[in-house]
């Protein structure tokens, strides 16, 4: 649950949060904030799509879409409307928390 991970941080400074509709959005302008946010030196990410990330991620990487299963083009079948619903509920509470703690609400309640 977010609460296990959220308490030990007492400043709201110390945490980012990112929502990946923002990095599809506005990769670059989202990357410099994470950039700032890790103390990381600020670069132009505009170039990057998920074609080439995975082209580079197969040439440094070439077991890892076997080894760990993931890959990057992935689409899953839709969740069924009742299973959505139940993990919207219990985790409501929750997110109401995490959204009150970072001062932005994802939307993941609706």
């Amino acid at each position: 649950h977010t609460h296990t991970y959220i308490y030990p941080i007492s400043e709201q400074e110390q945490l980012l949060v990112i929502a990946d509709t923002d990095l599809r959005r506005n990769l670059n302008s989202t990357m410099q904030r994470v950039f700032r946010h890790t103390g990381l030196p600020e670069h132009d990410v505009t170039g990057i799509n998920e074609d080439r990330l995975h082209r580079r991620m197969t040439l440094q990487w070439p077991q890892f879409e076997v080894q760990s299963g993931w890959d990057i083009h992935s689409r899953y079948d839709p969740m069924p409307d009742a299973i959505r619903d139940t993990l919207r509920q219990f985790y409501k509470p929750y997110n109401a928390r995490l959204f009150s703690f970072v001062g932005r609400d994802f939307g993941w309640d609706t």
